[in-house]
C-alpha cells in the first residue's frame, strides 16, 4: 500500500516538473498530480508550452480583430493579407 502511494506521489511531482518546464503552474499542476496520477501525465505530455513572455502565441488582427495565430499569413475569419513580421507590430490578446 505504501509502495503504491509512493507512485502515486512520484507522478504528481513528475507533472509538475513537466509543467513547469512547459512554463505552467507547477503547484497547481502538482495538486492535478495527486488527484489523478498517472491520467495527469498524459496530459501534461501533451499540454502546450507557453511562450515565454506568458502569452498563448496568439494576437488579434488588425483588420477585422479576431484573435488569430502569430504565424498566420492571412487571417481566416476576414481574408485580410498580414504583412511580414505584423506580430511585433500588433498589440497582443491577453
Amino acid at each position: 500500500m505504501v509502495g503504491y502511494l509512493f507512485i502515486w506521489v512520484a507522478f504528481a511531482i513528475a507533472v509538475a516538473a513537466l509543467a513547469h518546464r512547459k512554463e505552467r503552474n507547477g503547484a497547481l499542476w502538482l495538486l492535478y498530480g495527486l488527484l489523478l496520477g498517472p491520467i495527469a501525465v498524459i496530459h501534461v505530455v501533451f499540454a502546450r508550452v507557453k511562450s515565454k513572455n506568458g502569452k498563448s502565441g496568439r494576437q488579434k488582427c488588425p483588420n477585422c480583430d479576431a484573435d488569430i495565430q502569430v504565424e498566420a499569413r492571412i487571417c481566416r475569419h476576414c481574408g485580410h493579407k498580414l504583412p511580414e513580421g505584423w506580430a511585433a507590430t500588433w498589440r497582443r490578446t491577453g
